[in-house]
């Protein structure tokens, strides 16, 4: 299966390096090595797991020799590299001490990109910075482990949830994870869906005989009752609601980099319509004093004379529009780089070539970047370029492609334009997330547990490839003559 992959990439004419680190189960930092490129046969793009490597350095010059290492030891020309895509640690991202620093100097070709995912994740935990949205997301940790942390607690929940949620197919509530923040706008989904279940069941547990279980219940459930908790869980919901599908589509393998910048774009223009449409939060705050009485205006000063007392506009300004503020904010300065590089590699596309500001000057940084790989002169780029926009300027709107595989597609079929139909080959090729280093992760606390913690690298790596590309046929007969050829003493 690995030399599937490598072959693969081989016949690919360019690749992008992933990689990420973790440790597994026997205290080794285990190093997951994965190459994102275009398949020449079916164009379309794929993200494989090559290796794990056990990771005895952990600077950026060890970590970027032992990746250059394995791309040598498969026969994959490094030169071929337009990308590298790691997540924000210092060791990974450092402009002049990091992974992609001493990478980008052995080849000037592999920009660096920072895992969308990973900015996304960023963004949202400076913006639940909001203090009253902090108090929700403590009180939400702090129930869920109670619950968790014992069976017959566990139970009252779930008995809570046959009475007052029966409808739910939920058992449990989700734990928080504090990196994933998918699975945190899921866990605030849940709460919220099981909220009358979670206060029967404290309600339940607080007039139970047992005073240390019941003072704590009874905590718990003066703050899950509190109108502020209430408040902040809603604008959670309301917002995370917005960032939950783009967060998952920053992970999907498949989308090239400008339509990851398109659904970033598309959850700016959605949170800015959340700002400016005051009837959303009035309508969620006359809900929730509706459910539970009156919410109170929250002691901020000694003397607020000279402040609006009215708690309506003090939790739509402190906390609605501020978590929206900062979340826009956010998004806007740590995409920026993103967005900036997509900027200049779309004028390809056929949808904004034919736009009448469009110019062959927003393409030319890509193009002297990546002039090594083009093997031709500026001059001919540009008047490719420029009968390429004739081409697509004779056509109908609909009938021009809106993805860079699609285009990609027609500048193969039509065969007169190699240069563009490389450049789109590049743009298809940058990565967009690490989150196939991260699932490979999973597969990891699989394969090498507490009972196979001794487990060697040439195992861990066969049983991860059968494990993790399940979609690649295995042929029997070259199995059997690999092992025909070497040695017949099998080491486990």
């Amino acid at each position: 299966m690995k030399d599937a992959v490598v072959r693969e990439v081989q016949a690919a004419e360019f690749f992008s390096l992933l990689a990420d680190e973790t440790t597994d189960i026997s205290s080794k930092e285990q190093l997951s090595v994965c190459l994102r490129y275009v398949q020449p046969d079916s164009s379309c793009v794929r993200e494989r797991l090559l290796c794990f490597e056990e990771a005895p350095d952990l600077t950026g010059a060890g970590l970027a020799s032992q990746l250059l290492g394995v791309l040598a030891k498969h026969n994959i020309d490094k030169d071929k590299m337009v990308g590298q895509g790691y997540d924000g640690a210092a060791a990974m991202s450092g402009k002049e001490k990091g992974v992609q620093h001493h990478i980008s100097k052995e080849v000037p070709t592999a920009a660096y990109t920072h895992c969308m995912s990973h900015v996304l994740n960023l963004c949202l935990v400076k913006a639940t910075e909001v203090k009253e949205l902090r108090a929700a997301v403590t009180i939400m940790n702090a129930v869920t482990n109670f619950f968790n942390e014992s069976n017959k607690r566990l139970l009252t929940l779930q008995a809570g949830i046959a009475e007052k949620c029966p409808e739910s197919s939920r058992s449990r509530l989700k734990k928080r994870c504090e990196t994933r923040w998918v699975e945190n706008q899921e866990a605030t989904e849940v709460f919220k869906e099981l909220m009358p279940a979670v206060t029967h069941a404290l309600t339940t547990l607080a007039e139970s005989r047992d005073g240390s279980v019941a003072g704590k219940a009874a905590s718990l459930l003066d703050s899950v009752s509190a109108p502020s908790f209430r408040l902040s869980l809603e604008i959670l919901c309301v917002v995370l609601g917005v960032t939950k599908p783009l967060s998952a589509r920053l992970q999907s393998p498949n989308q090239d980099f400008l339509q990851a910048l398109d659904s970033v774009t598309d959850a700016v223009e959605v949170l800015q319509s959340l700002r400016e449409d005051s009837e959303k939060f009035h309508s969620l705050f006359d809900g929730v004093e509706e459910a539970v009485g009156d919410v109170p205006m929250p002691r901020w000063a000694k003397v607020a004379s000279t402040r609006n007392n009215c708690a309506r506009e003090y939790y739509r300004i402190n906390v609605y529009l501020a978590f929206i503020d900062t979340c826009l904010g956010q998004i806007n300065e740590r995409f920026r780089s993103h967005l900036s590089r997509g900027v200049r590699l779309s004028a390809l596309l056929p949808t904004v070539c034919t736009k009448s500001r469009t110019s062959f000057e927003e393409l030319r940084p890509a193009v002297d970047m990546y002039s090594r790989l083009l093997d031709c002169s500026s001059d001919q780029v540009e008047a490719e370029f420029r009968l390429w926009q004739k081409r697509w300027l004779r056509c109908e709107a609909h009938e021009r492609p809106r993805t860079v595989l699609e285009a990609l597609a027609e500048a193969r079929t039509a065969g007169s334009f190699p240069v563009i139909a490389r450049l789109l080959h590049i743009f298809a090729t940058l990565p967009v997330t690490t989150a196939t280093s991260e699932r490979s992760f999973s597969a990891l606390k699989r394969l090498k547990t507490y009972l196979r913690s001794t487990l060697t690298e040439d195992r861990l790596n066969g049983l991860a490839m059968l494990y993790v590309h399940r979609d690649i046929p295995l042929d029997g007969e070259a199995v059997l003559n690999r092992f025909a050829s070497g040695n017949r003493r099998l080491r486990f």
